[in-house]
């Protein structure tokens, strides 16, 4: 399943997006997405081998998804239950690739309701 408007695309992960994700989000100590991200959040640069032990919390995720700009991986969408009983959800867009950046791609994905799609309705 995946959801698309025009040359923007929000699909599940796949185990071939795991190379770019990795190169995108730990290749580097200090990645430009990383200066405008949440502060709290604390970023360790991993190598690929270990960044492949956590697999599972990407290929196939419900709560994590990857938006791709003409089939190029750019960035992921998330969500969790910060708590459930009262449907009090996180949801993050996070464009990686800063050549991506200010083209209004995360304005379009809350605007034509591609992310609530992902979110499961109790």
């Amino acid at each position: 399943m995946s959801y698309h408007e025009n040359e923007l695309r929000l699909r599940p992960i796949k185990d071939e997006d795991l190379k770019r994700l990795w190169e995108l989000i730990y290749k580097d100590e200090s990645p430009e997405w990383k200066k405008w991200d949440a502060p709290y959040y604390k970023l360790k640069q991993i190598s690929y081998e270990e960044f492949l032990t956590n697999k599972d919390d990407y290929v196939d995720h419900e709560q994590r998804w990857v938006i791709e700009v003409n089939g190029e991986v750019i960035g992921t969408v998330g969500y969790y239950w910060e708590h459930e009983p009262s449907k009090w959800l996180e949801m993050g867009i996070v464009i990686y690739d800063p050549k991506y950046w200010n083209g209004g791609y995360e304005k379009r994905l809350s605007e034509c309701g591609l992310i609530t799609c992902l979110i499961p309705c109790h």
